[in-house]
């Protein structure tokens, strides 16, 4: 989601690669309403992987840019889930405005999903009754890395591990929305 509170039209809209490195997207009267940092570093070409992820390459197909940095409201499978990432829930159906749950590694190296309303905040889960190990979960790992794999599984440093998938004997697109 490149902008959150002002979505482009569909129709008209362009996300062109300029010359001069340039990745940005314009509504259909010619505004730029989002653009990847890339002016500099020589973009050569952009491609869709089969996984989601939007990458920007330079001369030597190195990737310089690459969405999978930037996560919203969805993870992808092998899209790497850090420390400094966060998944934004939307508002609603249709409605892509900043919503009110949040899903990060706290501090103390747990994933946390916290509500964040308008009147109160709080921990939604996990439950704030126990401890990290009393929740199944360790702190003592302070890498901070999670991610989905193909088969649905998600797998986290904390020890959060389950598997999403519904159906393991066809080909699965998992997200974690």
């Amino acid at each position: 989601m490149a902008n959150r509170y002002k979505p482009v039209n569909g129709k008209g809209s362009k996300l062109p690669l300029h010359r001069d490195g340039a990745f940005v997207l314009t509504d259909v009267d010619g505004s730029i309403t989002w653009e990847a940092n890339t002016r500099t570093t020589y973009v050569e070409r952009a491609e869709l992987l089969d996984n989601g992820n939007l990458v920007l390459k330079n001369s030597s197909g190195k990737v310089v840019w690459q969405s999978f940095d930037f996560p919203t409201d969805t993870l992808l499978p092998h899209q790497r889930f850090t420390k400094s990432k966060k998944l934004i829930s939307i508002l609603g159906r249709g409605n892509y405005g900043t919503g009110y749950f949040n899903f990060f590694f706290d501090t103390d190296n747990v994933l946390r999903l916290v509500y964040d309303g308008p009147d109160i905040s709080s921990v939604y889960w996990p439950n704030v009754d126990f401890d990290a190990f009393g929740n199944g979960r360790t702190n003592f790992n302070s890498t901070r890395i999670a991610m989905l794999d193909d088969m649905g599984w998600f797998l986290s440093s904390d020890w959060l591990n389950f598997n999403g998938s519904v159906d393991s004997f066809s080909i699965n697109k998992s997200r974690i929305e």
